[in-house]
């Protein structure tokens, strides 16, 4: 190798050993064609290193197998310095390394097909290499992560399937930064939720609005929930004061919103329809629950509602 040197050592049709001098982390640092083009080097997927790595050596980038493990390194963010080559390969495997953060320049990927990231320490979805859409990679493993948030971004992606099992996500936190439309005609993303988004079901509820779609039309948010119900396998409503203004907003234009969703606790749902102000008191103190013109319109309704009983 020039400049520098190293050593290798094949275990098995699979695996190498390296060891080199610290003059091979020079970007110009490469494997000759001549080793490359070996019966040894075709089948190599595992590198085993003196020591765990944090980022590639740039003469791994031309591994002959089009795949890489590197599943136990020191591996802490993924981006452009630390994974030079990511679209190289096939199939990368980052697998029980501590990344926090994934930044690449682009996701636009022609050849990546697999990404394992699962036993990390992600909060979030890695963007960055799901855009733009499409692209070549077509399963990215994210499970045994710290992902807290059901990301609607995830609803706008395309021929890939993505792994979320094991991560504390909670059914009703659902996010929205990239403040995406969702449509389903668009979207072709086949995603596996843990066991804690009950039977893949979202749960929603005031907030589900407030964090979005705050003061839009009421046409607007009927159409941006069932977009969402088209997109997820399920959802449903969380039948208690924390929806009231939802509910409320419903039957301001002459609907029930559990004709649209079912309840999560179906028990709740007739008690839930014959909700008063008087059963929610805490509801008008939530100014962020929608925006107040809505709440406005809402409790307005139920003004009318019980003059016309009185």
């Amino acid at each position: 190798m020039n400049p520098g040197a190293c050593f290798f050592t094949f275990s098995n049709v699979t695996t190498m050993s390296i060891i080199c001098t610290n003059d091979t982390s020079n970007t110009l640092s490469r494997i000759p064609e001549t080793l490359l083009s070996t019966t040894y080097m075709s089948g190599i997927e595992r590198i085993i290193f003196p020591s765990p790595i944090s980022s590639l050596p740039t003469y791994l980038c031309y591994l002959p197998s089009g795949i890489i493990d590197l599943s136990y390194q020191a591996f802490t963010t993924l981006t452009d310095v630390t994974f030079p080559c990511l679209d190289s390969f096939t199939k990368v495997i980052l697998s029980f390394n501590q990344l926090t953060s994934v930044n690449m320049s682009s996701g636009n990927f022609k050849n990546l097909s697999y990404l394992d990231l699962s036993s990390n320490l992600l909060t979030s979805l890695p963007y960055s290499i799901l855009r733009p859409t499409p692209s070549s990679l077509r399963y990215l493993d994210l499970r045994n992560n710290s992902i807290t948030n059901i990301d609607l971004f995830i609803y706008t992606l395309k021929n890939i399937t993505v792994y979320l099992d094991n991560n504390p996500i909670n059914s009703s936190n659902i996010i929205n930064p990239d403040n995406v439309t969702l449509d389903n005609s668009t979207s072709t993303v086949n995603i596996s939720y843990p066991s804690s988004v009950t039977n893949s079901s979202i749960i929603i509820q005031d907030t589900t609005i407030a964090n979005f779609i705050a003061c839009a039309s009421f046409n607007s948010i009927r159409s941006f929930l069932l977009n969402l119900r088209s997109a997820s396998s399920s959802v449903l409503i969380l039948c208690t004061c924390a929806s009231f203004s939802l509910k409320q907003l419903y039957l301001a234009n002459g609907l029930n919103i559990t004709n649209d969703f079912n309840c999560s606790v179906a028990t709740q749902q007739k008690g839930f329809l014959s909700f008063t102000n008087i059963s929610c008191p805490n509801a008008t103190q939530f100014p962020t629950t929608l925006c107040n013109a809505i709440i406005q319109v809402c409790f307005l309704n139920e003004s009318i509602y019980e003059n016309k009983e009185n």
